[in-house]
């Protein structure tokens, strides 16, 4: 027997009946079967202008739904059980709204064009700031804690018990505080003056704190250590190329021994012009005369700085060009030889007196030469006195890369002053308050340390993403530079990522 299943049950048919004549049987009973009812069609999207609309209303309902829910509901749910409240109103407006496919451009644009959207920023609803927790608005920067109060105003529909609606919320917040921490700006203030300075801070430098911290350690890691470590000693390469700009008048320096060179050469072409004259003789007499008054210069080493003035001005007046090339050569070789990385404090102060004798002897020199050869000297001289503490300050290592907080000292040594009582240098400083206080090495020990296969395997599932944050591109997208406004798009993010 054949079975087939029928609105009355199953109906039989003998074997080897044919389809044919089993389908005419049925249709014959119960008629000839319906069509299937074509699919409902698809609702057009709303207006532009109302979903523009909608946008603006957004914060509004948002904070209406919570002054709701937490103050007005619960008194009239107590007088009145099962009365309507905002919780119905959102349910209602979501389920009549009709978004289009992709970006509702329209709802983004209201969001953030309503002023209850930039609550917390920089001016914005601060009344909103202050009803954030003490610890946020203490540690938390103010794009943050603006992201967080434009999550929190975007209504939700979870609305159903306060559980549902509390942990809702605290998300709306944690994803508005990390959109707007992010795309407002990361970046602290001294970050920010040496990003417009043209140094590439990287993001964690650019955040401080915590973060710096963070990614300081993370230059331990195989793969991504070396990324973000390379990022980092990128920065001081930066702060280091821009003081030698500034100390020589010269662009284009991009380490110290490229800068040397360069005052090398332009003194090199003032040679053939050099005579011995009285000026030159008289400031290199003058510097000796002044470094008496150098209080942390000591007795004997003053002693032994006349011995050299007297040695090598001995006949002075006799010298052609060469000969006084000569003379500042020696000069120059005493100085280095008493301010290297392992000299004394006495003996960096009395090679900063040799220097100031040469320095002196080079002034005096432009004095009675042909205009462009004292100009091109006068280049020099102010190159030399200025690669003065930069050389010092890189010195210190192999690589000649001194660290901000070196250089810092240098200057105010040069200065014959204490750090603390220096103006504020424009680009040292806040490179000394944003960048690492040591100089990041090749950091194959550390990374070798963590050479076990899952900390490889981390590592190069992180490079990926490291690098992107760490280009350019990146850099500027994570502190807040890289474009103007940027501080208001956490807002509209949060509109497009709404459920």
């Amino acid at each position: 027997m054949i079975e087939v299943d029928t609105p009355d049950g199953v109906a039989e048919f003998p074997d080897g009946t044919a389809p044919e004549v089993m389908k005419a049987a049925l249709q014959k009973r119960y008629g000839a079967p319906k069509p299937a009812a074509p699919p409902p069609a698809q609702a057009k999207p709303d207006s532009f202008g109302s979903r523009l609309a909608s946008g603006l209303a957004d914060p509004v309902m948002g904070a209406a739904q919570i002054a709701d829910r937490l103050l007005v509901d619960p008194i009239r749910q107590a007088v009145s059980p099962g009365a309507s409240s905002m919780k119905d109103v959102i349910r209602a407006r979501d389920d009549e709204y009709k978004a289009p496919e992709g970006v509702d451009w329209a709802r983004m644009a209201g969001n953030v064009i309503n002023p209850m959207s930039w609550a917390g920023g920089s001016g914005g609803v601060r009344a909103g700031a202050s009803m954030l927790p003490r610890a946020m608005n203490a540690l938390a920067p103010s794009a943050a804690k603006a992201g967080a109060l434009q999550g929190v105003l975007a209504p939700t529909a979870a609305d159903d018990d306060m559980t549902d609606f509390a942990l809702k919320k605290g998300g709306q917040a944690a994803l508005g505080g990390t959109l707007g921490r992010v795309l407002g700006g990361a970046a602290t203030p001294d970050a920010r003056e040496l990003i417009k300075q043209g140094v590439r801070v990287t993001p964690g430098e650019a955040a401080g704190g915590l973060a710096n911290s963070m990614e300081q350690k993370l230059t331990s890691l195989p793969i991504t250590g070396s990324i973000i470590e390379k990022g980092r000693r990128r920065a001081q390469e930066d702060v280091q190329g821009k003081l030698i700009e500034r100390q020589t008048g010269m662009s284009g320096m991009t380490n110290v021994r490229d800068a040397n060179k360069a005052v090398s050469g332009k003194y090199e072409v003032s040679v053939p012009h050099m005579k011995p004259n009285d000026a030159g003789y008289n400031n290199a007499l003058d510097a000796l005369e002044a470094a008496k008054l150098n209080p942390e210069l000591n007795a004997a080493d003053y002693t032994k700085l006349e011995k050299v003035f007297d040695k090598h001005f001995a006949n002075y007046d006799q010298l052609d060009g060469r000969g006084l090339k000569k003379l500042d050569s020696e000069l120059g070789f005493i100085g280095r030889k008493y301010s290297g990385h392992n000299a004394s404090p006495s003996d960096q102060t009395f090679a900063d007196e040799v220097y100031n004798i040469m320095h002196g002897l080079r002034s005096g020199l432009e004095v009675g030469m042909p205009p462009d050869a004292a100009r091109t000297l006068n280049e020099a001289n102010r190159g030399f006195r200025g690669m003065i503490p930069v050389n010092k300050a890189a010195s210190a290592r192999a690589d000649e890369l001194a660290t901000p907080r070196a250089l810092q000292k240098a200057l105010a040594r040069q200065a014959r002053t204490d750090v603390t009582r220096m103006p504020r240098d424009p680009l040292i400083d806040p490179a000394v308050s944003t960048l690492t206080s040591t100089v990041n090495d090749s950091g194959t020990a550390g990374r070798q340390a963590a050479m076990s296969i899952p900390g490889v395997v981390m590592g190069g599932l992180a490079a990926l993403p490291t690098a992107a944050a760490y280009s350019p591109l990146g850099r500027r997208m994570l502190s807040g530079t890289l474009m103007p406004g940027q501080e208001y798009l956490s807002p509209a993010m949060i509109a497009a990522l709404r459920e």
